[in-house]
């Protein structure tokens, strides 16, 4: 067969084609893994908010009048957060300006969770503090993973 002619052509073509749809398949699913993973740090810091706010004595009634606010800052976040693009960058390349979309997005799913939750029930049991320290502690959080990722990648060129 010659490798000029078009049925060579061709067959390069489709095999490049269904190399391509297996990698976005699995890019899809790394994407939804990352967002996942940034969805339950934002929720642990949200958890560890209320802990550092209560003074490290957590109760199960604040706790349970936290459930609606957790649940509206889970709900921005899932918005927020592929609109900034985080799920879509690899942790162990990231940069400075990759912690700074961290913290514009971390600021942006703070003011969404507290106008979603004064629209829901005025913020009634939560303390104003709590979405301050939210905020410190998302942007803690998320770019602690993904400094951890970067150290972690270059401990191993190193090696």
């Amino acid at each position: 067969m010659n490798p000029f002619s078009n049925s060579a052509i061709n067959a390069c073509r489709e095999e490049g084609l269904k190399l391509t749809r297996s990698m976005s398949g699995g890019l899809a699913m790394r994407r939804i893994v990352l967002l996942l993973v940034d969805l339950s740090l934002i929720a642990l810091a949200t958890v560890c908010a209320l802990v550092l706010r209560d003074n490290l004595a957590p109760s199960i009634a604040r706790f349970y009048h936290l459930l609606p606010y957790l649940a509206a800052s889970l709900v921005a976040a899932l918005v927020v957060l592929p609109a900034f693009g985080l799920n879509r960058a690899i942790w162990r390349f990231s940069s400075l300006w990759d912690y700074l979309r961290i913290v514009g997005a971390s600021i942006l799913i703070v003011l969404s969770a507290v106008g979603i939750g004064f629209a829901f029930n005025r913020l009634g049991d939560i303390a104003r503090a709590l979405p301050v320290l939210q905020g410190i502690l998302i942007v803690a959080f998320l770019v602690g993973v993904r400094v951890m990722m970067r150290l972690r990648r270059l401990n191993r060129v190193r090696v």
